[in-house]
C-alpha cells in the first residue's frame, strides 16, 4: 500500500506546526498540531471551510469559557449552562459546524485550574490559527489537488461496460438462444457506478475552482463531459427497456446482415476499449462506418417490403433501438478529442 499525498502534507504540516510552535515560544504545541491535521481535508476549499469553522468555534468558545471563567464557580450545573449558552450563541450566529471545538475549548477554559483565564483563552485561539494557517498553506502550495483527470478517468471507465452491454444486445438478439442474458444488469450497474464517482470528483473540482485551483480542464468542460456521458447511459436504459420488453425473433431477420455488420464493428471497438474521451483519431473511422452501418439498417427496415407482415410494435421497437445506437455514437464522436 503506498502513503498518498495528503498523508505526507500531513506530516509536513505537523512538523511545521511543531516547529512554528517552538520558534514563538508557545508552549506545548499539542493544540497546534491537532488544528493542523484536522484541517488537512482533501480539497484546499474544505481545508479552509473546516478552518474557519474551527477559528469561529475556538473563538467564541474561549471568550465565553474566559467570561465564565472570572465570573462564575466551577460546578457542575455552571458548566451544562455555559455549554447551553455556547451552543445557542453559535446556532444564533448560524455557526452551527463551529459547535464542537467551541464546546471543547470552552470547557477546556472554564475548567482551567489556573488563574490567568484571558491568557490561557487567547493562546487556544492562537494555536488554532497557526495550526489552521499552516495545514491550508501547506494544501494549497504543495501539489494542491484537482480532480479533473480522476473524473475523466471514471468517465472513461464507463467505455468497457457501454461497449460490452451493446455488443451483448446484439448477440443475444442474432443468437437469442445461444447467448446468456444475464450479465447485461452488471454492465448497466458498472456504468451507473463509474458515473456516480465522476459526479463526485466533479464536485470536489468546482469546490477548488472556487479557491483558484485550477485542474488542466475548466469545469465548464468537466460539467459538459458528465453531461455527455450520463445522456449516453439514458440511451443505454432506452434500449434496455426495449429488450425487456422483447423483439419477436423473426423481426430481426429483416435486417439480418445488417444487424451482422453492427456486432461486428462494435467488436472491433469493444476490442480497441474505445474511451468516450478520448484520441479523435484513433476510432473516428469505426464510429464513422457503424453510424452508416445504423443507418443503412434504419432504412433496410424503413423500405423492406415485407415491412408489414410483422407487427408494428416491434417494427417500432427496433427503430427505436437503432436511434438510440445512433445517438450514442453521436455523443461518442462529439465527446472525442476534447
Amino acid at each position: 500500500m503506498k502513503i498518498g499525498l495528503r498523508t505526507v502534507k500531513t506530516g509536513i504540516a505537523v512538523s511545521l506546526s511543531m516547529l512554528i510552535s517552538i520558534i514563538f515560544n508557545a508552549g506545548n504545541p499539542f493544540y497546534v498540531i491537532v488544528a493542523a491535521i484536522i484541517a488537512m481535508q482533501p480539497t484546499v476549499s474544505d481545508s479552509w471551510k473546516m478552518g474557519l469553522n474551527r477559528i469561529l468555534g475556538t473563538f467564541v468558545g474561549a471568550i465565553i469559557g474566559a467570561a465564565f471563567a472570572y465570573t462564575i464557580p466551577v460546578n457542575p450545573v455552571t458548566t451544562g449552562i455555559g455549554v447551553i449558552v455556547l451552543i445557542y450563541i453559535l446556532n444564533r450566529l448560524k455557526w452551527s459546524e463551529s459547535i464542537a471545538i467551541g464546546t471543547v475549548v470552552f470547557i477546556g477554559i472554564f475548567l482551567n485550574g489556573g488563574t490567568n483565564h484571558l491568557e490561557y483563552a487567547l493562546g487556544r485561539i492562537f494555536d488554532t490559527t497557526i495550526g489552521i494557517g499552516v495545514a491550508v498553506a501547506v494544501n494549497y502550495l504543495i501539489y494542491p489537488p484537482t480532480y479533473d483527470r480522476k473524473m475523466i478517468s471514471e468517465i472513461n471507465g464507463a467505455s468497457k461496460f457501454i461497449w460490452t452491454y451493446i455488443y451483448n444486445i446484439f448477440e443475444v438478439y442474432l443468437d437469442p438462444q445461444g447467448n446468456d442474458v444475464e450479465g447485461l444488469d452488471d454492465e448497466i450497474r458498472g456504468i451507473e457506478s463509474v458515473l456516480n464517482e465522476a459526479r463526485k470528483f466533479l464536485e470536489l473540482q468546482i469546490k477548488e475552482e472556487k479557491v483558484l485551483i485550477y485542474g488542466k480542464y475548466k469545469c465548464n468542460d468537466l460539467v459538459s463531459f458528465i453531461n455527455g456521458a450520463e445522456e449516453i447511459y439514458q440511451n443505454i436504459l432506452n434500449i434496455d427497456r426495449i429488450f425487456q420488453t422483447g423483439i419477436k425473433t423473426e423481426v430481426i431477420s429483416l435486417i439480418y446482415e445488417e444487424f451482422m455488420q453492427i456486432k461486428d464493428i462494435i467488436k472491433v471497438l469493444k476490442e480497441k476499449e474505445t474511451l468516450i474521451l478520448g484520441s479523435a483519431s484513433e476510432t473516428n473511422e469505426e464510429l464513422y462506418e457503424l453510424l452508416q452501418q445504423v443507418n443503412k439498417a434504419k432504412s433496410v427496415l424503413k423500405f423492406s417490403e415485407k415491412i408489414n407482415e410483422y407487427p408494428t410494435d416491434d417494427v417500432v421497437k427496433i427503430l427505436v433501438l437503432l436511434y438510440n445506437l445512433e445517438e450514442i455514437l453521436k455523443k461518442f464522436k462529439l465527446m472525442k478529442g476534447y
